[in-house]
């Protein structure tokens, strides 16, 4: 295990595979250039207890869960954190994200693609917030259907859902028009589709 004096910052251009391998690494990324995770042993995470975001995705940069656990016990804390910048990319293929007192993933701005693994949020928060409405959202479309508890969604955010993947609430002030909700809510979200959406 390892404990983090200092944040980890991987520059724009340059590409990071991480293998946890079972370990923890505690403390906090920035991320401007490309980091895969993924944990080829059990229980594997990056954790952060004493401040509010876990790891942070900047303008150009990406970020890759396939396994693993990125976590967050902060109060109002957030495990994964979408600056409000262009050309930001956040894919899940599996793993968890997790915030025991917080948002797991606070999306202001990019692209968010969730195909697999589960976002867990433990006192009852969103559990992805768009409030923006300035990031693009795709759940489902891997092999296995998601399930996201609750979606906050700014205006005018656009939304994929795929068949079989399932929302359990979502509020905010709506989706965008180009929207494609083929999968399932768990809750009336008729009030925030735009007219013809359904």
């Amino acid at each position: 295990n390892i404990a983090l004096t200092q944040v980890i910052k991987i520059a724009k251009e340059n590409t990071v595979k991480l293998d946890l391998n079972g370990k923890t690494l505690a403390g906090q990324l920035e991320i401007t250039g490309h980091l895969m995770v993924e944990d080829t042993d059990m229980n594997g995470m990056i954790a952060n207890s004493e401040k509010n975001v876990t790891v942070t995705v900047k303008q150009y940069g990406t970020l890759t869960l396939n396994s693993g656990i990125i976590e967050n016990t902060a109060n109002n804390g957030n495990a994964v954190k979408l600056e409000y910048r262009g050309d930001i990319t956040f894919t899940m293929n599996g793993g968890s994200v997790s915030s025991e007192k917080g948002i797991p993933l606070n999306a202001m701005m990019g692209t968010v693609v969730i195909h697999g693994g589960e976002m867990i949020s433990g006192n009852d928060s969103d559990t992805i917030k768009n409030s923006y409405g300035d990031a693009d959202i795709t759940v489902g479309g891997g092999d296995n259907p998601v399930y996201i508890a609750k979606l906050n969604q700014g205006s005018g955010g656009k939304l994929i859902l795929h068949e079989g993947s399932i929302i359990g609430q979502l509020s905010g002030t709506g989706l965008s028009e180009d929207s494609i909700l083929d999968g399932l809510f768990e809750t009336d979200v008729s009030s925030l589709l735009p007219d013809g959406l359904t």
